[in-house]
């Protein structure tokens, strides 16, 4: 039931061939459409964001570069295929918005919020303020939930200041970006969780319904710089006699065996049914978490996003940066499905009180 009259215009990445962007897109859509509130997500057409993000136009420019793009190209057609049917059946969509009219969105909607991912880093979108909601008129509600910084910088603070001091009132993913908000703005920030915390595995599991396609083995979902995740993937598969199955849509890595899902429904059946995870990304640690599998993380750029999450669960024991397979613990996910329900719980009521304010 809709609770509320006003149209809340949702800006995120959500153009991408990225599962975790597609999830936590979702996630947010979902929970405040749950909330009862009337949701659409604009359609955005960041320059940058369409350049670096849809694989769809993979060319070459070299022989190499060529051979390259007609070999990973049907891969990646099929998941963009796949990940578009999703939103097609499962999500509203404004129609598309450029730059240069991006200002007519105020015409649409009453609210506007700002969602997840690292909407907030200068350094992906090309210095694109539209994701500090500048397009958005005066008089319109503007809110941030669960906007990622990635690198907290103090450059374009000039530009950035006065943009965050139009926001009604705003929530990040990483304690390190209240500290950026605040140094940056004099603006408070609430700490809030990933939208896709903001549903629960049965909700995941409704949405997504996935079943077992492989048994007996480890999962490799991003590899890290130095490639110790696949080192330590493969030695702890041969201690435990398991296969190492490496979601990988570059070229193939020895060793292992590459897999290439192309849906959502594949890869969180991929992550559901491992023995254990091994992963430097950031929504593979959380479903990871979600699933309650064993699970080891490592670092890599916007670091800050896995160190702040395993912080705020107690489990900075999980990172494998420095670790060996020797110094691997056991997960405790009483105490660790506590906090993640306790911070699912203060989200939603963060999320709440932007809705109906």
């Amino acid at each position: 039931m809709v609770i509320s009259m006003d149209r809340i215009g949702l800006l995120t990445f959500h153009r991408t061939t990225n599962f975790g962007s597609y999830l936590q897109t979702y996630g947010l859509f979902r929970e405040i459409r749950n909330l009862g509130f009337d949701c659409e997500i604009i359609d955005y057409r960041c320059p940058s964001i369409e350049e670096r993000e849809n694989l769809q136009k993979m060319v070459g420019h070299n022989v190499k570069s060529i051979l390259k793009a007609l070999l990973l190209q049907p891969a990646y057609n099929k998941k963009a295929a796949a990940l578009e049917d999703f939103s097609t059946h499962n999500m509203t969509f404004s129609k598309p918005f450029v730059p240069d009219n991006i200002e007519d969105a105020n015409d649409l909607y009453d609210r506007f919020i700002v969602g997840s991912d690292i909407v907030w880093g200068l350094d992906i979108t090309d210095c694109d303020y539209n994701f500090f909601l500048k397009f958005a008129a005066d008089e319109k509600k503007k809110f941030a939930f669960s906007s990622s910084v990635g690198t907290e910088t103090m450059e374009h603070k000039d530009e950035v200041k006065p943009l965050l001091r139009r926001f009604d009132r705003i929530a990040v993913r990483e304690y390190s970006a209240v500290e950026w908000v605040k140094k940056v703005s004099n603006c408070n920030a609430d700490w809030v969780c990933d939208p896709t915390m903001l549903l629960t595995v049965n909700e995941w599991r409704s949405a997504i319904p996935f079943e077992q396609i492989e048994k007996d083995y480890v999962l490799i979902y991003f590899n890290n710089p130095g490639k110790k995740a696949l080192r330590d993937a493969i030695e702890f598969a041969n201690k435990y006699h398991k296969k190492v199955l490496y979601v990988n849509h570059g070229l193939p890595e020895k060793g292992v065996v590459n897999i290439k899902p192309k849906s959502l429904n594949e890869f969180l059946s991929l992550i559901c049914y491992a023995d254990h995870i091994f992963t430097a990304s950031y929504h593979g640690m959380l479903f990871s978490l979600y699933f309650n599998k064993e699970m080891t993380f490592y670092t890599r750029d916007h670091a800050s996003r896995m160190i702040s999450l395993a912080e705020r669960l107690g489990i900075q024991g999980q990172c494998g940066d420095s670790s060996t397979i020797e110094n691997f613990q056991c997960m405790s996910y009483k105490a660790i499905n506590e906090r993640i329900d306790e911070f699912r719980n203060a989200s939603i009521n963060i999320l709440k009180e932007m809705l109906v304010s």
